[in-house]
């Protein structure tokens, strides 16, 4: 996946009134029943034509409008890194709706959880959701304007996502390790449930001595989903995969 690819998805907050086709929702069903059936702990549901979560100024702020659609990010917390895996996974499924036709926004914290239309079971807890539909063309009210500058006010450069150290500065590193600015590309068009992009990069050995890059994420639990979609981004831009945990290892495919 190409770092442009991964560039053309951008956060959207107002929607139009335009159901989501039939054929649409089953791709968009298929790819999250793929991640249910191999990823142990996670379960990811698909609501559609439900706008109870958002309504109400206290909800969502006036960030949102027309929200009718959303995937619920539920987890089982007792599986290991489950909150880095959620994210990792959405952000797997959010790219499938973007390659749709969909427009998508990761959704930490300004909704009711209280009405999103799930049911958990022992273990599970909802992390997050994702608004989707198809993107409203009219103006963005000041609110939702405001949100999405703030998500952008630092018009974050991919070399903003690496850490150097004495040994290894930006260009040092990208020259030893030829696939690190397409990775952090990635990485810096990565969503974030918490508009703060936290995720780091770092110079780091593997088990062999071999030069590769560690991710992490400081700030605690809270964090961890913005770890798993920053991976995300930057595995599919890098070609490679990634340890799982704070502080994980990449290694290139």
């Amino acid at each position: 996946m190409t770092p442009e690819f991964l560039r053309s998805r951008h956060s959207v907050r107002r929607f139009s009134s335009r159901p989501i086709e039939p054929a649409t929702a089953n791709a968009v069903k298929a790819a999250i029943t793929m991640v249910n059936t191999h990823e142990a702990g996670m379960h990811f549901e698909l609501i559609t034509d439900d706008s109870t979560p958002f309504e109400g100024f206290k909800a969502s702020y006036g960030m949102f409008h027309g929200v009718r659609n959303y995937i619920c990010a539920v987890a089982d917390i007792s599986f290991p890194d489950a909150q880095e895996r959620a994210g990792y996974f959405a952000e797997q499924i959010v790219m499938k709706c973007v390659e749709l036709g969909l427009g998508t926004c990761f959704v930490g914290g300004t909704y009711d959880q209280s009405r999103v239309k799930t049911v958990l079971r022992v273990d599970r807890r909802i992390l997050f959701i994702i608004a989707l539909g198809y993107a409203e063309e009219k103006q963005q009210t000041f609110l939702s304007g405001l949100a999405m500058k703030m998500a952008h006010r630092h018009d974050r450069q991919p070399e903003d996502f690496f850490v150097a150290t004495e040994a290894m500065d930006f260009a040092e590193a990208c020259r030893r390790l030829p696939w690190l600015e397409n990775g952090l590309k990635g990485l810096a068009s990565a969503p974030s449930a918490l508009n703060k992009q936290p995720v780091r990069i770092r110079p780091a050995r593997d088990a062999e001595g071999n030069l590769t890059v560690a991710a992490s994420a400081e700030g605690g639990e809270k964090t961890l989903v913005d770890l798993g979609i920053g991976k995300y981004n930057f595995g599919q831009a890098a070609d490679g995969e990634w340890d799982w945990g704070n502080g994980g290892l990449f290694y290139k495919t």
